[in-house]
């Protein structure tokens, strides 16, 4: 939750407030996770820091506008 508040107030402090940014904290890989309070379907882009992006790419399809884009970054080696 530490790295997610970071980031949001990072957002924030570059004009990037609520209404355009929504940083959450969850497991997306769960099968029941949800994108509340996110509304599928309008979102330009969604972006995760996650090992295994492939379990959650179905969930963003939802999420996303189309032409919408997924942006994941995964840990290297020397991060596990």
């Amino acid at each position: 939750l530490h790295r997610r508040d970071l980031a949001a107030a990072e957002f924030v402090a570059n004009g990037f407030g609520p209404g355009v940014v929504t940083c959450t904290h969850a497991d997306v890989c769960a099968p029941d996770w949800t994108f509340e309070p996110v509304v599928p379907g309008p979102v330009d882009a969604a972006i995760f820091d996650l090992p295994s992006p492939w379990l959650v790419v179905k969930h963003a399809r939802a999420l996303l506008r189309p032409g919408g884009r997924f942006c994941s970054f995964s840990p290297c080696i020397e991060q596990v």
